[in-house]
């Protein structure tokens, strides 16, 4: 069927268009005030068998607001999501680019991107439903695999895989990213899926000046994958994870990933529920160096979520501690990391209240530590929820990050106030 006829024949077209505006004051070793605004607009179609996405936010920063010169960074990012689903088979393809001025020593202070309309269980800090559900230190480390721990100074993506940068400077640069992942799985049976995977990722400085810090890199991923889900009782259940990826960069590492684990789900009772996994990572790499060789990581997560009324409102907790070696992408590296992370919220009808953690360390040897970074991350935020489609919100941050034992983002602290407005339209189709 023609791209051309899939507006035509849809069976659903959503609209939604939101922006995200926000004033900080910023702390480190001297403060500065700035502001951001993200607008986004995204269409979707549904089709019978095809769902598409087209995405476009521009991020706007303004440094400083309270004197001059004043330099205004725009950051572009673009996405496109397209899956195909036939029987118990479906095929996905996403890519994201984003383009523009960037500064890495302040773009973790400055809080996560718009995402969909406020009123539909979508808050300013990122978390999605219940305060308290998302699992932290959690991010996407590989097109289709999720791995916790974080992966270095987030560069912006669309899709969600964002690429990383270990090394950062005070400096306004012009930069882009590009993702790109194509994933095919099956479910010969009702628990048991598979999965084959590639992904390109590129990223780089757009001048001479910021190809010096931030190098062009391009890194190419395949991998396959195996998930068996086997249900004990209403109650606990056992999933068998399996994958294999082989990853290529243009700085000449290669690396090549096993990875098994076993993990258990119980569930407590309607509030409350639990994981414990654990399995064992075999990593075969080479290195422009000239090293090489195999190394074995343990794997293990522990994560417990639970819900309790507390006077008119809903208090939610989430908890998670993990073990596991996470892959970057752009330079073929495999870095293994312990870390923890917490997350706290309170919902009374409009008015919302949460705080989130997560730390990672780097347990790298010293012979091995291309890739090793540490992390710490913290948000506390009271949000209220003034109309459908307006929410305002205030609150603190805080961000440090060190690459190899030294430290390239230094402890840093905001305190920001914001609004979020969103808008969700049916276009085609009607809402049940």
């Amino acid at each position: 069927m023609s791209p051309l006829l899939v507006p035509l024949l849809a069976q659903l077209i959503d609209l939604k268009v939101a922006d995200r505006t926000e004033a900080r004051y910023v702390k480190y070793d001297s403060a500065r005030y700035e502001g951001t605004t993200n607008p986004k607009a995204t269409v979707s179609v549904k089709a019978r068998r095809l769902v598409s996405s087209l995405s476009y936010g521009p991020r706007f920063t303004l440094v400083p607001l309270d004197q001059e010169p004043r330099d205004l960074l725009v950051f572009h990012e673009a996405a496109a999501k397209l899956s195909y689903s036939l029987r118990r088979s479906t095929l996905a393809f996403t890519s994201a680019v984003g383009y523009g001025k960037i500064n890495f020593r302040f773009y973790g202070i400055q809080g996560p991107t718009v995402g969909v309309a406020p009123g539909n269980g979508t808050t300013p800090d990122g978390s999605t439903g219940m305060p308290g559900t998302m699992q932290p230190g959690t991010s996407t480390a590989q097109p289709g695999t999720s791995t916790p721990g974080g992966t270095g100074a987030p560069i912006p993506g669309g899709t969600g895989t964002a690429t990383t940068q270990p090394l950062v400077v005070d400096r306004n640069l012009p930069y882009y990213t590009s993702v790109t992942a194509l994933m095919l799985t099956h479910r010969p049976l009702k628990d048991v899926e598979l999965g084959a995977q590639g992904g390109f990722t590129s990223a780089g400085g757009l001048s001479s000046e910021a190809r010096f810090y931030y190098p062009s890199l391009r890194g190419l991923s395949l991998g396959v994958s195996a998930a068996d889900t086997y249900h004990l009782s209403k109650r606990d259940s056992f999933k068998s994870n399996s994958s294999f990826l082989q990853t290529w960069s243009s700085n000449g590492n290669t690396s090549g990933t096993l990875m098994a684990t076993e993990t258990w789900g119980h569930q407590f009772g309607k509030r409350t529920s639990t994981s414990l996994g654990a399995g064992l990572n075999i990593t075969r790499f080479t290195q422009r160096d000239g090293l090489q060789g195999y190394s074995v990581f343990p794997n293990f997560q522990a994560a417990l979520t639970h819900q309790v009324r507390l006077g008119r409102g809903t208090l939610a907790l989430a908890l998670m501690a993990f073990a596991t070696p996470v892959l970057d992408p752009l330079r073929a590296i495999v870095d293994p990391r312990v870390g923890a992370g917490a997350n706290v919220g309170y919902a009374l009808g409009a008015f919302q209240a949460t705080v989130t953690s997560n730390v990672a360390f780097s347990i790298a040897p010293a012979s091995r530590n291309a890739g090793a970074v540490d992390s710490a991350q913290a948000q506390a935020l009271l949000g209220y929820q003034l109309a459908k489609a307006v929410q305002l919100d205030g609150g603190l941050r805080y961000t440090r990050q060190a690459y190899q034992g030294i430290t390239v983002v230094p402890n840093t602290w905001a305190a920001f106030v914001g609004v979020t407005l969103g808008l969700d339209v049916r276009l085609v189709g009607s809402r049940k």
